[in-house]
């Protein structure tokens, strides 16, 4: 690991004591976390590092998007797409995408899908508003979660009836919450009931978002790639959430959950109307004006789910089970105006073209645990299996209006609608799981753990795709993986342990990586399958501290990962001699190295001067490097060295809470291209406070960026070139406020 002396004394100089998101005090450090072992196990117990979000922290940091969730965790961001789509997913050391497992109460988020420059299916699917708790692990995780946990595992965990109604303490609640945020002019209003009886409880829960465009920094309006202000954006959204319980008596209990989450969203695209100059590329004088274009975008998640809890059936000590459906569609259509000008004869024409990406998954997992004893070993045993089938289907339709004669026709530049970019797919995916926890006295505890799962990809063709695709054959992929883990925490005092871990990762070929399929004989070229594709893998490496006493608690950590066998798509492989068309295909071709420190904590100061008694202070950093090892370059996704640390004010005698954050950032110098921007580094201070005015009435205040810094995300311009006229178009908003109010009885 190489790193400047500069660099590390300055992240070990950063006091091991804070993260607005994370354990906020000695008690919460034993919160429960149930993802990281798939049972309710205290963090202290997970040799790996967990970040464990709770709903006070969501309320208290103004928390209204996946972005925000994450604002003060180094080390996982959630990218942002400064043109249309919005926010692309989250990403952890530095890798993002499907790499990384986001559930909603044990059901996966879609995966995400992009291709061109009119189509990007993403995986924000989510209201913050419902959330209990968010836990966010690190790392290859597919001991347990199977493919997809290649990066980590972001778990979500909606909120119960008793999680509404645990506050007043009553058996009926009314809960409203209304918010403005002026970085993007945004509006949040919900609305929620609870109840229960003697056996059944239930909530419903609805909210309601509304908004504009993300402000930044960007002063140059206008059209065309010089357009440094944010595109004209308007969104509304909804979520709603509804549960019902049925308690059975000795602890044994039904859920039924269904859940429908959309969003629609209009985009004046003006950084792209533009005029192009193709004189050069064509040998004769060739523009093209483009002088409109706007997108229409919806997402759309529908989810049921029943669960079945047993906290003592008689056969175990504790059984889980859950069967679910979900469906998600995103609808993206893009309307453009365009002149194209050949040796000077103009042809205007209006364009429309309509693109769908719909994922529908069925599945069930069934959990179960056991404690008992052997000789002097104590064992805790947790076993499940899972079994779940997702159909994926995509494509991209429109039509090109000739204004001059008024013909219609279905090309649209290289394409002749409707087109699909692979076949529709079908996955069926099982997992059995097993880990034990094997207690060696009261100071030493093994963790071994393995996975095996079966992967079946079944494609299926259609008269759109065979058309589009002739003579086109599709690869099915039938495979078997196995993911050990190894982990041990060692009690070296009673307030200090040790920890280290060994995990894989693994990710099966995806569908269209497997199927790609298209031709473009006007432009000469082709896609072809692979079914020679092999899952990408991942081995990780974690050793760590972590101590909690009465001044505190921190963890310390070092990593290394170490991914194989990454799926490149569209690796060009030459001409082929027999169609003269250049050919592409994905192929297995990276390999990735990316390693790490981490830290996090809280200091009570009260543990230094009684007078201090109402002060916190909670800090965290996270320093990475990665590295392209079969290119030989730096990874462009690794954030640059980050450090967050908040001084917090919490009087006993006052029902008020006030904390001052600042987030520190090295500017990003090591990047793969020469030239590729460099962001800068930057510093700057938000304000978080809050104020109980009444039982059960709480308002929330937020200032951010208060010196108006002008910077830039790293996840937001990497790979951008450093001559891009835009880059102002993707910094950060300046200083900006938000409010919320909450009124419960």
């Amino acid at each position: 690991m190489t790193c400047s002396i500069r660099r590390l004394t300055a992240f070990m100089l950063l006091p091991a004591s804070l993260t607005a998101v994370a354990d906020t005090d000695t008690a919460k450090l034993d919160k429960m976390t149930v993802s990281a072992a798939k049972s309710d196990r205290p963090v202290t117990e997970i040799a790996a590092p967990v970040t464990v979000i709770d709903d006070e922290e969501i309320a208290r940091t103004l928390t209204e998007s996946i972005r925000d969730m994450v604002r003060y965790i180094p080390g996982v961001t959630v990218p942002f797409q400064g043109q249309r789509f919005g926010l692309a997913g989250f990403q952890i050391r530095g890798l993002g995408g499907n790499r990384v497992q986001v559930s909603v109460d044990g059901v996966r988020i879609p995966d995400g899908f992009a291709i061109g420059d009119f189509t990007n299916a993403s995986r924000n699917f989510i209201d913050t508003d419902s959330l209990k708790q968010v836990e966010i692990l690190r790392g290859p995780a597919s001991s347990l979660f199977g493919s997809s946990a290649l990066a980590g595992v972001v778990a979500l965990t909606t909120k119960d009836p008793a999680d509404w109604l645990a506050d007043t303490g009553g058996d009926f609640t009314v809960r409203t919450r209304a918010g403005y945020y002026t970085a993007d002019e945004g509006w949040v209003a919900s609305g929620t009931l609870a109840g229960r009886g003697e056996r059944l409880s239930g909530s419903i829960q609805w909210v309601e978002r509304s908004g504009h465009e993300l402000d930044n920094q960007g002063e140059v309006g206008g059209t065309g790639p010089t357009r440094t202000q944010p595109n004209p954006h308007e969104y509304d959204g909804r979520n709603v959430l509804a549960k019902l319980l049925l308690d059975e008596g000795s602890d044994k209990k039904w859920r039924l959950t269904l859940e429908q989450n959309e969003t629609d969203s209009e985009t004046n695209v003006l950084n792209l109307v533009r005029t192009q100059d193709f004189t050069a590329m064509f040998g004769f004088p060739y523009i093209v004006d483009t002088t409109a274009l706007s997108g229409d975008d919806s997402t759309r998640r529908q989810r049921f789910s029943l669960d079945y809890e047993a906290a003592a059936p008689g056969w175990a000590d504790h059984f889980s089970w859950k069967v679910y459906y979900q469906n998600a569609v995103t609808e993206q259509e893009t309307f453009e105006r365009r002149t194209t000008i050949i040796t000077g004869q103009p042809s205007p024409v209006e364009r429309l073209r309509r693109a769908e990406f719909e994922q529908d998954i069925l599945g069930t997992e069934a959990i179960a645990r056991w404690r008992f004893g052997t000789g002097n070993f104590e064992h805790d045993l947790v076993g499940g299996f899972e079994i779940y089938e997702t159909r994926t289907e995509q494509i991209r339709d429109g039509f090109e209006i000739d204004l001059t004669d008024g013909s219609t026709s279905p090309t649209v530049g290289p394409d002749t609608f409707p087109v699909r970019d692979f076949p529709n797919s079908t996955t069926l995916e099982a997992g059995l799981y097993l880990e034990d926890r094997i207690a060696f006295g009261e100071r030493f505890r093994l963790i071994p753990g393995v996975r095996v799962d079966y992967y079946d990809l079944d494609p299926q063709l259609d008269s759109i795709f065979i058309e589009d695709n002739p003579g086109f054959t599709p690869a099915s992929v039938d495979e078997t993986s196995v993911t050990p883990r190894l982990g041990a925490i060692y009690a070296l005092t009673g307030e200090l342990d040790l920890f280290a871990q060994y995990a894989r990762g693994f990710r099966s070929p995806p569908y269209n990586d497997v199927n790609v399929g298209f031709t473009n004989l006007q432009f000469g070229y082709t896609a072809i399958p692979n079914p020679d594709l092999e899952p990408e893998e991942s081995r990780g490496w974690e050793l760590g501290l972590r101590s909690r006493s009465d001044w505190g608690q921190f963890t310390l950590t070092a990593y290394r990962n170490d991914y194989d066998d990454f799926i490149e798509s569209f690796v060009s492989l030459g001409v082929n001699p027999e169609t003269g068309l250049l050919v592409f295909q994905s192929q297995n071709l990276t390999d990735v190295r990316i390693q790490g420190v981490e830290a996090s904590g809280t200091l009570n100061l009260g543990s230094l001067a009684p007078a201090l008694d109402d002060w916190q202070l909670r800090a965290a950093a996270a320093w990475s490097e990665g590295d392209d090892l079969s290119a030989d370059v730096p990874l462009n996704s690794i954030e640059p060295a980050t450090g967050v640390i908040g001084l917090r004010w919490l009087p006993t005698n006052l029902p008020v809470d006030l904390e001052l954050v600042a987030t520190a950032v090295e500017g990003k110098d090591d990047v793969a291209s020469p030239g590729n921007f460099q962001a800068p580094g930057y510093l700057t201070l938000d304000l978080l406070a809050g104020w109980e005015i009444e039982p059960g009435t709480q308002l929330r205040l937020g200032l951010f960026n208060l010196t108006d810094r002008k910077y830039w995300a790293w996840s937001s311009v990497r790979g951008r070139t450093a001559d891009d006229p835009g880059l102002d178009r993707y910094t950060q908003p300046g200083f900006n406020a938000g409010a919320s109010l909450t009124w419960q009885f």
